[in-house]
């Protein structure tokens, strides 16, 4: 009965530690994953948004709609495309208790972005940023350097 209870004991010990380590936020990224995880790199002028049909919240942000300007890294792409804007970077376990959705959030219209992009969600044909809303850079001397000395290591 005792070896039973130890045995139990050291189990259930076992699974709250396992399973209070995956319940830790992610590491932050980084721009050097940023530059080797993304298909495409970008820069793209912001048009403006809409909701996908849902309510806009911290973990389900509206869909961008941008235009190519320039191709950094990667894929051929042109005109205009959809991007799932987020506003957070993945590394958030739980919600900012203050967040609420303005449309001062969004970018100003006009603005240029270099974009990160990972790839599309199969079901609505939308880019998808590396880390969320660290996928997203405003575009300035500075930022553009940094991508470039990365891309050419």
């Amino acid at each position: 009965m005792r070896l039973t209870f130890r045995l139990t004991l050291s189990v259930l010990i076992t699974f709250l530690s396992v399973s209070n380590i995956c319940a830790k936020p992610m590491d932050g990224p980084s721009p050097e994953e940023a530059v080797i995880q993304s298909d495409s790199i970008v820069v793209a002028e912001y048009l403006g948004y809409q909701n996908r049909g849902k309510e806009i919240d911290y973990f389900n942000g509206p869909c961008a709609n941008y235009s190519i300007v320039k191709i950094i890294k990667g894929k051929k792409l042109s005109g205009i495309i959809k991007v799932k804007y987020d506003f957070q970077d993945g590394s958030a376990c739980l919600a900012d208790k203050n967040f609420e959705f303005t449309n001062g959030l969004m970018p100003a219209k006009r603005s240029r972005w270099i974009l990160f992009l990972e790839g599309r969600d199969g079901l609505e044909n939308i880019w998808l940023t590396y880390r969320g809303d660290y996928g997203r850079w405003l575009l300035n001397e500075d930022n553009l350097k940094k991508i470039n000395n990365l891309i050419n290591r």
